[in-house]
């Protein structure tokens, strides 16, 4: 009886895990979505002034490209922080992955004979309980 018990205990502390690890996981994607839009926002704003300034100097016969320049570099520092940002949300994404039943599990776990995919030093399996090979 003890060992159903044990069997059920590593279970939960899977599953509480597996919340916990996702729950952080939410919560890191989500405040890099947040600073994804507002860099956007920020870069599609510049871009708005950049059209406004090039109609106007335009329209004025004043049109140079030196004028336009310093905007230009600002719109690429943009672009490079919201490409940056966009990698660290694709890690983040490939640094978990769905169990066979609809949990979470680290991308670098143990797979188990039974589909179950266990954190790295799991000794046991957290669905079935089967001893995992360990190296």
């Amino acid at each position: 009886m003890a060992s159903i018990f044990d069997k059920v205990i590593v279970g939960i502390n899977q599953g509480l895990n597996s919340v916990s690890e996702s729950s952080k996981n939410l919560v890191e994607k989500a405040k890099i979505n947040t600073q994804l839009q507002d860099f956007e926002r920020e870069r599609n704003l510049l871009l708005q002034n950049i059209g406004t300034l090039v109609y106007n100097l335009h329209a004025s016969g004043e049109l140079t490209v030196e004028k336009c320049s310093g905007m230009c570099l600002e719109v690429q520092r943009y672009n490079e922080q919201i490409a940056s940002l966009q990698e660290q949300l694709k890690f983040l994404e490939k640094s978990v992955q769905t169990t066979t039943d609809g949990g979470v599990a680290p991308a670098d776990g143990i797979r188990c004979s039974c589909g179950f995919v266990n954190k790295p030093d799991a000794r046991f399996c957290a669905k079935c309980g089967q001893a995992m090979n360990i190296g």
